[in-house]
Formats: structure tokens, sequence, C-alpha cells
């Protein structure tokens, strides 16, 4: 691999060798005229010793520090040379205490980043309470800060996750349920409990929300939730408007966008907090 700022090597033909006189080797145009001197017209030990102790060219970049692409790729490199811990504490009958970095925590979480750099007791204690959080929901949120990633099989924690980390104000967190959610919304049948809990927690227009009753509306058409007179429908009275407004959405879109449209939810992307 070629170097464009490496010293070039001096013509051989005018290579002195150590020890030798300075006209020893330079070869002769005539017997009374030799070659005229180089620009590099430097014995074979000096050549040498500038290779070994040359000076970083003028204008070549910096060598990047190899940390320096890790802590661009890998959010754990922030906790180089970081002590500091907070002890969160959660739930109220059966609390536990994560024990997690300060640095992470107020990364990830304006709630915890405030707790901990404001004029709160939660700052003088280094410590938080959640008792209204259960563990299990919690222990997502721990594995996603530091894995950026975390694995769950229950529709009913997945919806408290999203509604834990929109009180954290993580949003990556609360992005990262959506995407699970979104994925498991096909084949998934929300009960009632769980579309109360959505809509006692979530905004009208919330991302979570605005996929549930796409989820339910789209059962409805497809036959999968049949539509009668029944307590499960008029326990829903207060979502009545906007499933039905989601319904004529889909009608509208399969009939006026695109008849051959197999009705299906909107992909991911319909699905994003404006936070």
């Amino acid at each position: 691999m070629s170097d464009d700022n490496a010293i070039p090597a001096p013509d051989p033909r005018f290579i002195r060798r150590y020890g030798e006189a300075a006209y020893a080797t330079r070869p002769r145009v005539s017997d009374n005229q030799q070659l005229p001197l180089t620009t590099d017209d430097r014995s074979f030990e000096e050549w040498l010793a500038k290779l070994r102790h040359t000076e970083t060219p003028r204008y070549s970049m910096p060598t990047p520090s190899p940390f320096a692409h890790v802590h661009a790729h890998n959010l754990l490199a922030m906790l180089s040379g970081a002590t500091e811990m907070v002890d969160v504490v959660v739930g109220d009958d059966h609390e536990l205490v994560w024990r997690l970095h300060e640095a992470l925590l107020s990364d990830a979480s304006p709630f915890f980043k405030a707790a901990m750099e404001g004029p709160f007791q939660e700052a003088a204690d280094r410590k938080v309470h959640l008792a209204e959080e259960s563990n299990d929901v919690f222990a997502l949120f721990v594995q996603w800060l530091y894995a950026r990633s975390f694995t769950s099989y229950s529709m009913d924690i997945l919806l408290r996750a999203y509604v834990l980390g929109d009180r954290l104000g993580t949003h990556e967190f609360r992005t990262a349920t959506v995407d699970k959610i979104h994925e498991a919304a096909r084949w998934h049948k929300f009960s009632i409990e769980q579309l109360i809990f959505v809509t006692e927690h979530t905004l009208p227009n919330s991302a979570l929300r605005t996929l549930v009753i796409d989820s339910v509306a789209l059962k409805i058409l497809v036959g999968q939730w049949p539509v009668q007179e029944g307590e499960d429908w008029d326990a829903l009275d207060f979502l009545h408007a906007e499933i039905l407004q989601a319904i004529a959405q889909f009608c509208y879109d399969q009939s006026f966008v695109n008849q051959a449209m197999t009705i299906d939810l909107p992909q991911r992307g319909a699905y994003i907090d404006s936070d």
C-alpha cells in the first residue's frame, strides 16, 4: 500500500555508503564533469536517520485514536473512567434495588438526568424511587440501557414498557417497544383490559395508541373481531369514535387509493412519536 507521505529513497546512483567519501560513487558524464547535485543529496546514513526520526508531515491528517472509533459505535465506552452509580428502587410491596451507572441513565433519560443533577433529594442520596413501576418492566429498560436491545414475549409487559419509557422521557426506548408491538400486532388480539390500559396512559395521537386502534380496526374489517352488541363492544364505548375513524381510513385507502391493496397495518414508519 503506497504512502504519499513516505520519504522517497535517494537515487541509488548517488547513495554514498557509510564512511565513503562524498564523490566516491558519483557517476561521471565525462572524465572532467560530474552529474549535478540533486535535491536529495544526502548520504545513506543521513537519509536513514531522517527516515527514522521524521516528523509528521505538515498537511497530514492526525491519526485518530482507536478508542474514538469504539466510543462512536459503543455507548458503553462512556463508562470509561466513570464510577458514579445510582440506586434505583423499583416496586412497592416487593421492591428491588438496581445499581446502575449514572452516565448511562443521564444520557438516556431526561428524568434521571434532572433527578441527579438538580437540587433534589435524589441527587444527595444518589437514590431514585419508582414505587409505581414493575420490576419485570424495568428489567427491559435495564437490558435496553446496556445493550440497546431487549427481548419480551408478553404484550402486557411491552405495553407497560412503552408507558415507562414515556415517563422516563426515553424516546429511543419507546421506539424500540413500538417496534416489537407493531411486529406482534398482526397476530395479537388486544384484550379489553389492554385497550383500557393504553387509553388511560397515552394521548390520542401517541404512536402506541394509534397502532393499537389500527390493529383493532383491521381485525374488525377482516372478521377476526365481529362487531355485535355485547359487553366487549359496550366496554369500549370511549373508543368507538377512534375505532370507526380508523376503519373509515382503511376503507378509503383501499377503495380510492389502491383497490388491489391488501388491507394490512401501515408500515412501521407510520407510528412515530413527535418528541
